[in-house]
């Protein structure tokens, strides 16, 4: 009985060639410095040894370019070298015929040439001398590379340790017997060691308790791992050496569908988006009409022409047939025509006689206290806001206290009806044309800078159309599209508005398709993910052109040849186009920015533009073909057709 005991308790010894190699799996984690099995313990080994890398071969690229300097001004000593001793052997020369003069020059050149060379050689001891010592040198990067080789070679042979953990018993096995071996309860013998690993412990087949060989085994696999596993005290995993199989086939099969599950979650992400907005941020209103007649976002496109300009409406028309549209012509105010010339005597009676529109009482110091009183301060009328939003009829005139264009004949005849009205840069009239031209030479007004019958009717065109689209019977959604007769587009127009339309907030007045003489990019572009946090933003780069538009918030666009029109921006835009002070004071594109600029109108600008001039054929407004602006676009219709 006491031989049995004893036999009990004797520990078999682990055989040598497993207890080196746990011995090797200790060494790895300690060099390591590792607290568990996981990438995030061994990558910042990795990336320290990446920075020694890097900083060594930024010291060995100061080392060249130090060393190329040097060559450089040696060099240029050998050179200057060179011509002294040439010019030495031709004054030591028998016979010479240089003289004095040239020997004097030469030698001051020579001591010139001389304190250049003791400059440079300073100049080189100097970087002699500036020490650069290397963050990593070489003998240490050396023992860093064959540490990783014999960690290479660690790990390889930690593989293949793993597959001798296969073949232990189960460890609710092993847990049984070391139950059974503390309480000292009979233990079958096992007699029969099948098993090559056991029979290796036991060269004289000796029959050993099973608890006893798995309680020693165990405790030594818990002595050797305790390193790996200290900072979790979980027995169910630690203990159990199948864990290692299964790390490495999870990092494999996490390598293989990562970029599958990163390209599932931006899938969910776009369909769960409206969960993933705040709680202060609205979703983008959709296209407001699917007419490809229209393209595919406005219920009617209008074009203003002339009846006179054949050749534009020709254009027109090819390019009306080619794009699958449909547009309605509005006959444009000719600058001939009697309501021009009755407008502008309009303009100069209001800027001419009471009441004359100011800002402050700044604007009016050097008036009579008569004339202040016949003088007020301006202000937009109140109810412009509320007439937007309904339905009632619009007037094209808000008269107010001021007379219509067609009524003021009973009014006194101007001295000086000759003299040129200059156009409005401010929101009020300019002061009177008689005491300006007597202060200003306004034939020396640049072109533009003049209010001229042409610029009266292209107003009064516009205007018009943008009354009817007003008054029409139309819903909240209805989009108007307006066009000048001597545009190009884009091709493709239609698909790019479709996508456009989706990022339009619901109150927009105003999406210019073309503009000039603005930065139209100076405001970021808007897009759905506004209010987005960082993180989805950054998962749904790869999609950037389905949540980021080219629709930016206008900065002052000016030329009115592509623009879209919301039912209530049409009414807003007339409310404010048809205020007495403010109508006519200059040309029409700079009334509309002024507006934009000054936040009376939410406007949105297509960059780059969609519809650009063409600027073949003469202006109906200026001298020549119009401004010197010139827009292009990517494919544009005419564009292929003059190819």
């Amino acid at each position: 009985m006491s031989t049995e005991a004893a036999d009990m308790d004797e520990i078999p010894p682990l055989p040598q060639d497993l207890s080196d190699k746990l011995d090797v799996l200790v060494e790895v984690v300690e060099l390591l410095g590792l607290d568990s099995i996981d990438f995030a313990s061994y990558s910042p080994v990795l990336s320290r040894l990446v920075d020694q890398s890097i900083s060594l071969s930024l010291t060995q690229e100061r080392l060249r370019a130090t060393e190329q300097e040097l060559r450089e001004h040696l060099g240029y000593l050998r050179h200057h070298n060179g011509l002294l001793e040439h010019w030495r052997k031709t004054l030591q020369e028998p016979g010479s015929s240089t003289s004095e003069e040239s020997s004097e020059d030469l030698e001051r050149r020579r001591e010139s040439l001389l304190r250049s060379a003791r400059e440079y050689h300073k100049e080189l001891e100097a970087l002699i001398a500036q020490s650069h010592p290397p963050k990593v040198t070489i003998t240490a990067l050396l023992q860093q590379q064959e540490k990783n080789r014999k960690l290479a070679r660690d790990i390889k042979d930690k593989k293949a340790k793993i597959r001798t953990f296969q073949g232990l018993p189960p460890l609710g096995l092993l847990e049984e017997s070391e139950i059974e071996r503390k309480s000292m309860s009979p233990i079958p013998v096992a007699c029969e060691l099948t098993d090559p690993a056991v029979s290796a412990l036991h060269p004289s087949r000796r029959c050993y308790p099973l608890a006893a060989m798995s309680a020693a085994f165990q405790t030594r696999i818990d002595q050797e791992l305790e390193p790996l596993f200290a900072p979790r005290q979980t027995s169910r995993y630690s203990r159990n050496a199948q864990l290692f199989s299964l790390f490495f086939l999870v990092l494999v099969y996490a390598a293989l569908f990562s970029t599958f599950i990163i390209d599932t979650t931006r899938l969910l992400s776009i369909i769960s988006l409206p969960s993933l907005i705040q709680t202060n941020v609205s979703t983008p209103s959709p296209a407001r009409t699917n007419s490809t007649r229209a393209l595919g976002v406005a219920n009617k496109i209008y074009v203003i022409s002339l009846p006179s300009r054949k050749d534009r409406r020709a254009d027109m028309e090819v390019l009306r047939n080619k794009l699958g549209l449909d547009w309605t012509y509005i006959k444009a105010t000719a600058s001939n025509e009697p309501i021009v010339s009755s407008i502008l005597d309009w303009v100069r009676i209001v800027r001419e006689g009471p009441p004359t529109v100011v800002t402050s009482e700044d604007e009016v110091t050097e008036s009579t206290p008569g004339d202040m009183q016949q003088r007020i301060a301006f202000r937009w009328p109140s109810d412009i806001d509320a007439l937007a939003r309904s339905s009632l009829p619009l007037d094209l005139w808000d008269s107010g206290v001021w007379p219509e264009p067609s009524n003021h004949a009973a009014r006194p005849a101007l001295d000086r009806p000759d003299v040129p009205l200059p156009c409005a840069t401010k929101i009020f009239s300019f002061p009177s044309a008689a005491r300006l031209n007597g202060s200003w030479d306004i034939n020396h007004l640049p072109e533009h800078m003049v209010l001229t019958p042409s610029r009266i009717a292209c107003w009064h065109s516009h205007t018009k159309l943008i009354h009817s689209i007003a008054n029409g019977k139309s819903s909240a959604s209805e989009v108007s599209i307006v066009l000048e007769d001597d545009v190009d587009m884009e091709q493709d127009i239609q698909e790019q508005l479709l996508h456009l339309w989706k990022f339009l907030p619901p109150d927009w007045d105003i999406v210019f398709l073309g503009h000039c003489w603005s930065n139209e990019k100076l405001h970021p572009a808007i897009s759905i993910p506004t209010g987005y946090k960082k993180s989805i933003l950054r998962l749904l780069s790869r999609s950037r052109s389905l949540f980021w538009s080219s629709l930016h918030p206008s900065n002052g666009p000016k030329c009115t040849h592509a623009y879209a029109l919301s039912y209530r921006g049409a009414r807003r835009l007339l409310l404010h186009l048809r205020y007495p002070p403010f109508a006519y004071s200059r040309a029409i594109d700079q009334a509309i920015s002024w507006l934009i600029t000054s936040g009376r109108l939410k406007s949105y600008s297509v960059v780059p533009s969609l519809v650009v001039q063409r600027k073949i054929q003469t202006s109906d407004i200026g001298s020549g073909t119009g401004s010197k602006w010139r827009d292009v676009l990517t494919h544009g219709f005419f564009d292929d057709e003059t190819q």
